[in-house]
């Protein structure tokens, strides 16, 4: 007799996972890669919210992690867009700069909110469950 496929809910899921890291600060970009270095995370980086949303209109992505302020395109107008378009990836809204209005917008449309600096822990907490929910098809990632 066979048995039954397992639950697929009990599996993890594993990577790649494509994630899109979006800041104006080269050095956090730089932070945020070697704090989350994992082999199952392949990072894209843009340098701002119009950058990044030429990067989404090309390539597939599980998550996107970008800050608040930002030059030309601010990060709460970029995830605007972002959500609208894209509703299926999961934001992850950073700044070193808390506001209740960030606190609020989080809340009601977004994946989560890291303020700076970036504590490592909190920042896996909030993107772990993120990735297991978004894991999808990968396309090529930019070189």
């Amino acid at each position: 007799m066979q048995q039954p496929d397992a639950d697929k809910s009990d599996m993890a899921i594993t990577g790649p996972f494509n994630i899109l890291l979006v800041d104006d600060d080269s050095a956090t970009r730089i932070l945020l890669t070697r704090v989350l270095q994992q082999p199952e995370y392949v990072f894209t980086e843009a340098d701002d919210g119009v950058q990044a949303l030429d990067l989404l209109e090309k390539y597939c992505f599980d998550l996107i992690i970008t800050d608040l302020r930002m030059p030309d395109l601010d990060g709460i107008a970029f995830a605007v867009r972002a959500r609208a378009r894209w509703p299926h990836i999961p934001i992850v809204l950073m700044s070193g700069y808390f506001s209740e209005a960030a606190w609020k917008l989080v809340s009601e449309v977004f994946g989560g909110f890291i303020q700076k600096p970036i504590n490592r822990e909190m920042l896996i907490r909030i993107i772990q469950p993120l990735l297991a929910k978004s894991h999808g098809p990968i396309n090529s990632m930019p070189k």
